[in-house]
């Protein structure tokens, strides 16, 4: 097909072929993206510089005053030129749901990083307003975009839903769109500069005193067995008790274990909110007092326990007498009005435990904690630990982009916390 650019005021309009196409939309800004860009896609002519396909380019740069990239069709009749403007349109594939909403994020982000992110009390940046104002859309449907947008990345069966309706029931959670939306936005609007991570080196009762009512989506915490790991488990030099490898020493007494008990429960239910749910990591020996604890300071306990295989990994210290234990159990907790984000997934998961690289006795993996807070959270939601330990949970926290704040009372988790989430502050 032949090309030539051409002065668009010299292209016409056949007699009788008035165009089909009446709304052309904002011509301001197509101009302007092909003064930036480029004319991507030529206009159809024929030889007698009528117009067949493209009106609504060739009045974008009637309006810039541009040149017009135009390709010819010969010997083309009236009838043809309708049929073919027409086809041109009603054939042109529309984004789906899902890849409209994933391309109104990618365009955010891209003039953000463009223009800079705009911040309260500051000049300049880019604001959710400018990218409505910049694809003929209102703000409203600009967060919504963004919110399915990330709903589709964490669910990727979604991006066969038909319709953004469909995205929306199908990724419910924690009281539907709504809530999930206010979550999400608040990543980039709600407290200007706020860090997405804190960490505190307190006693976990006292940390939990000064934490305010109603503040945390979800929590997740392993705090001591009452097992006493650190003198029973094989250590340095293949003796039971003394040194760990890591380095890490913690008292695990069932006294300790019981004490937490006390208060943990009941702390934890005053500083969530009313769609709160959480996971407490805990020993076999303990299921029904953890189970009474929760449910006596409020929480509605789920009867099961969720279970964590490792596959052929385990422990015994007495393996001429008992089973290698290759299992931990966690209890899952919810209040009232809490709805699960993730459905159907099952009441175990199978993942291999920190082996190389351990930087704490108890360390959980990633992908286990992931998966649980997959099932519970959205981007945007917070997440408290008040065990933080190796700073694993708050590790997950942060790739599911929620906002998290931890604690331990050892020193050295304290700092090895610290230096783990460092490579997050420039996310």
């Amino acid at each position: 097909m032949e090309t030539v650019t051409l002065d668009p005021t010299t292209i016409t309009v056949a007699k009788g072929l008035d165009r089909f196409r009446r709304d052309l939309g904002k011509l301001k800004d197509l101009a302007q993206s092909i003064a930036t860009f480029g004319q991507l896609q030529p206009i159809v002519i024929n030889r007698e510089q009528e117009l067949i396909c493209g009106g609504r380019r060739l009045a974008a740069c009637i309006l810039s005053k541009q040149k017009v990239v135009c390709a010819y069709i010969d010997n083309v009749d009236p009838i043809t030129m309708r049929e073919m403007e027409l086809e041109e349109n009603i054939q042109r594939k529309e984004f789906s749901p899902a890849e409209e909403c994933l391309a109104i994020e990618e365009i955010h982000k891209l003039k953000t990083q463009i223009h800079g992110r705009a911040v309260s009390g500051r000049a300049g940046g880019w604001r959710l307003d400018d990218t409505a104002e910049a694809i003929g859309k209102t703000r409203g449907n600009v967060i919504e975009a963004i919110q399915l947008a990330e709903m589709v990345k964490l669910f990727p069966e979604l991006k066969k839903a038909k319709t953004k309706s469909e995205i929306k029931k199908a990724a419910k959670g924690l009281e539907r769109i709504a809530t999930a939306t206010a979550a999400l936005v608040g990543m980039e609007e709600r407290a200007r500069g706020e860090v997405r991570w804190k960490v505190s080196n307190l006693d976990a009762r006292d940390f939990l005193c000064v934490q305010p009512d109603g503040r945390y989506d979800v929590f997740l915490t392993d705090p001591p067995y009452g097992i006493d790991v650190c003198n029973n488990k094989n250590t340095v030099g293949g003796y039971t008790g003394g040194q760990d490898a890591t380095g890490i020493y913690f008292n695990d007494s069932k006294e300790v274990f019981l004490r937490i008990l006390e208060y943990l429960p009941k702390e934890l239910f005053r500083i969530t909110k009313h769609t709160a749910q959480g996971f407490m990591f805990f020993a076999p020996e303990f299921y029904q007092p953890s189970i009474e604890a929760f449910r006596a300071a409020g929480w509605s306990p789920y009867i099961r326990p969720l279970i964590w295989t490792k596959g052929y990994y385990g422990h015994s210290n007495q393996p001429g007498m008992y089973p290698t234990s290759a299992y931990e159990m966690c209890l899952f907790v919810r209040k009232t009005d809490a709805r699960l984000v993730k459905e159907g997934m099952p009441d175990y998961i199978s993942c291999l435990p920190v082996v190389k690289e351990k930087i704490h006795p108890t360390e959980k993996p990633i992908d286990l904690l992931l998966n649980l807070l997959e099932r519970v959270s959205l981007p945007g939601m917070s997440l408290i630990d008040p065990f933080a330990g190796s700073g694993s949970s708050l590790h997950a926290g942060m790739k599911m982009k929620l906002f998290v704040e931890g604690n331990d009372i050892l020193p050295e988790c304290y700092a090895l916390i610290h230096d783990r989430l460092e490579d997050f502050n420039d996310c």
